[in-house]
């Protein structure tokens, strides 16, 4: 069941029980006044328990929202996938947009095979020419490796007045620009329409929205408080593995052969381990006593 249908069978679920529990109050008005406490009683707990309801239905709605406008957001991503905007080009009141966009391939980029033929479309974005610069140019490239190649190749363009950058909407586009306030212009770039931070010590996370932003760990963060994944992709703060106290096999430090993990509580967080040497009893010792042969 997709997002859509399982909002559309809540909000109908929770009309249904509006329904219903506005019929049955309606009904408890115009009935004659009652002084039956128990009455009283019940007409107080089906108050509540509709609005419990109503404030969860409205939770899990805002919920299932959330969802829907990522999945939208995913498939407008999906759909932009092909193209990219070229700034910087100078704009002129007849100039032609597909013949800028062949010059900084061909030129600036080196890639004598792109032709005319290679883009579906290049226009500028917006209405009328800015007084702040030059319009961006809105390229769509008609295959997606063409695409994935001048965006691998963009960084030739150093040097230049041009600059290329990946298409995203207005959400991931403020998340952008907030990664790049929170972690630096250095630290911040998009792949794929996902946007990636950098740690001081290159690890990396990929977000897609501010809420997965803002529940990234600060930048300042110590490197040993991540785990990492094999492609050394940061995966969330460690937890240390619990011993076991039979065989003292944590994951975390080897076990001490001939010792018996004891766990204390920590008043102030998770039980910490404390390996104590196991104590042997000694045999007595007994005073020798010299024996003369006889």
């Amino acid at each position: 069941m997709d997002h859509l249908t399982q909002l559309q069978r809540s909000m109908e679920d929770m009309k249904a029980m509006f329904a219903s529990r506005m019929a049955a109050f309606e009904g408890a008005r115009d009935a004659p006044v009652s002084t039956d406490a128990g009455a009283a009683a019940l007409t107080s707990d089906d108050y509540q328990s509709f609005k419990a309801f109503i404030w969860s239905a409205v939770e899990g709605l805002q919920v299932q929202m959330g969802l829907v406008l990522k999945a939208l957001e995913e498939q407008e991503m999906r759909s932009r996938s092909s193209m990219l905007l070229l700034h910087g080009a100078p704009e002129s009141d007849r100039e032609e947009t597909l013949g800028l966009v062949l010059r900084m391939c061909q030129r600036d980029l080196q890639m004598t095979e792109v032709v005319a033929g290679s883009f579906n479309s290049c226009h500028r974005l917006g209405r009328g020419r800015g007084t702040s610069g030059p319009r961006p140019i809105l390229v769509k490239f008609a295959s997606q490796q063409l695409r994935d190649a001048v965006w691998s190749a963009k960084k030739k363009l150093k040097g230049t007045k041009l600059t290329l950058t990946e298409f995203l909407t207005a959400a991931r586009h403020a998340t952008f620009l907030e990664a790049r306030r929170i972690f630096g212009v250095r630290n911040s770039w998009t792949s794929s329409g996902r946007i990636v931070v950098q740690y001081s010590d290159r690890r990396r996370q990929r977000v897609t929205s501010l809420a997965e932003l803002h529940e990234l760990p600060p930048p300042d963060m110590p490197a040993g408080d991540f785990a990492t994944d094999s492609e050394g992709e940061a995966a969330g703060p460690t937890t240390v593995p619990p011993v076991d106290s039979a065989t003292n096999s944590g994951t975390g430090a080897p076990g001490a052969r001939g010792a018996v993990s004891t766990v204390k509580p920590s008043p102030s967080g998770p039980a910490a381990s404390k390996v104590v040497p196991e104590l042997r009893p000694r045999a007595p010792r007994v005073a020798a006593k010299n024996v003369r042969k006889q």
